[in-house]
């Protein structure tokens, strides 16, 4: 009777091990097919973003070197401050006015501008910061024939600056 024992037991493990094997192939079936409908899956939906309002960047006169002479280039010198929430970086000089300080004895148009756009060396300005002074020395001349009323004006330059943000 013990050798039937024995085999009615190792049956039984026989078969406890095919149903064991069979919920484990189930396991993994399973399991395979959620991580191929979780790589396969799909959605849609809708988000929001917003453009902020930019503000110029202020130009600043700065003081002047004394260096505009008849038949020479001048610098012109000034700062900017960035009040934007970006950095800005400008690259060239789009627009410039200039203003005598002298009108009558003087005119603005003795100060010659040169070809605009020009070209500039990069000016980065950080978010919230005001830069040091910034030069810029081949933007004006004086002409040659400016009169000697000139001596000691005081030349403004108003400057439009063009670049990016980063």
């Amino acid at each position: 009777m013990r050798g039937g024992l024995l085999m009615s037991t190792l049956r039984r493990r026989q078969r406890q091990l095919v149903v064991s094997l069979a919920v484990a192939v189930a396991v993994l079936a399973i399991g395979s097919g959620l991580a191929f409908a979780y790589f396969k899956s799909s959605g849609s939906g809708s988000g929001t973003a917003s453009v902020g309002n930019p503000v110029a960047v202020t130009v600043a006169a700065a003081t002047a070197a004394n260096d505009l002479y008849p038949g020479q280039s001048g610098t012109v010198k000034f700062t900017l401050k960035n009040t934007n929430s970006f950095t800005a970086n400008f690259t060239s000089v789009t627009g410039a006015t200039v203003t005598s300080g002298n009108p009558s004895g003087c005119p603005a148009g003795n100060i010659v501008v040169a070809t605009l756009p020009l070209t500039i060396s990069k000016i980065t300005v950080t978010s919230g910061q005001t830069t040091g002074t910034q030069t810029i020395s081949t933007l004006i001349s004086m002409s040659g024939t400016a009169p000697n009323a000139c001596q000691g004006v005081a030349f403004t330059v108003s400057l439009t600056l063009s670049g990016q943000t980063s």
